[in-house]
């Protein structure tokens, strides 16, 4: 890359790096600026990664890397809301795996898309090196 870039992607997180890869795919020179150093712990802010976005991410090529750094494909998972620990259970949202996702037991379930949407901490998403 020259000297001086044509786009400066401010931030290294995930929509940020997108927009970098597809200006350098367009050979547009690009120069990504991030405040935090590489060597950082991580720290997650996402645990999902949508469907919209893998769609991007198959585009790019990384799509397997994202699914295989998320839950396995039976993996269901349950988010429980209560007013502590010990507290009484509020509610509870079960929320289906991948393979679970066509089936008529959730509301979705007929949602069209080529790539359902994985549950994937940013955390471990940055470990594998898929996003900073």
């Amino acid at each position: 890359m020259s000297a001086a870039a044509s786009i400066i992607v401010v931030g290294a997180g995930p929509v940020s790096m997108c927009a970098a890869i597809e200006a350098a795919r367009r050979d547009i020179d690009v120069l990504v600026v991030e405040a935090k150093s590489a060597d950082k712990a991580a720290d997650a802010r996402c645990n999902a990664v949508a469907s919209r976005m893998l769609e991007t991410l198959c585009r790019f090529g990384i799509a397997d890397q994202v699914r295989a750094a998320g839950l396995q494909d039976d993996y269901a998972t349950v988010v429980m809301y209560a007013t502590s620990l010990a507290g009484p259970e509020l509610t509870c949202i079960e929320l289906p795996s991948r393979n679970e996702r066509a089936t008529e037991r959730f509301p979705d379930a007929r949602w069209r898309t080529p790539e359902p949407f994985v549950r994937v901490s940013q955390l471990y998403s940055k470990q594998e090196g898929l996003f900073a």
